[in-house]
């Protein structure tokens, strides 16, 4: 009974996994990132790992989340890092002017800085 009750907890996990990431995908299918770079997947398994954690004091990203998803896929923190930032430019060109400045509350058309967008992301899937 007791691996029975462990069992319906991981599968509650894994829910509850699959439907934060849905809600993370929601939102960079809405900016038009692409699925076909790398730096996409590392930039919504970070978004997840934030949310996981997003009420502890002073996150620091590069001491406190790359260096699990670094871990994850095999891969240095430069690179992970390096990786994000090329998905972040690709969809700063693919995604409409006006619509980034409604996203991210911009007056004029900038390109959102990756711990900017990680913050916006969780901030709008926490509501």
């Amino acid at each position: 009974m007791m691996i029975l009750l462990g069992h319906c907890a991981i599968i509650g996990v894994n829910n509850e996994r699959k439907v934060i990431l849905g809600k993370i995908q929601r939102e960079l299918n809405k900016l038009h990132f692409k699925y076909s770079y790398h730096g996409t997947q590392y930039l919504i398994e970070t978004i997840y790992e934030v949310y996981k954690i997003r009420n502890k004091l002073n996150l620091k990203l590069s001491k406190d989340i790359y260096p699990i998803i670094a871990k994850k896929y095999n891969k240095s923190i430069d690179t992970i890092h390096s990786n994000m930032k090329k998905s972040v430019t690709a969809m700063y060109y693919d995604c409409d002017e006006k619509f980034l400045k409604e996203y991210f509350n911009y007056y004029e058309t900038l390109k959102p800085k990756l711990k900017d967008l990680i913050f916006k992301i969780v901030d709008k899937i926490s509501k």
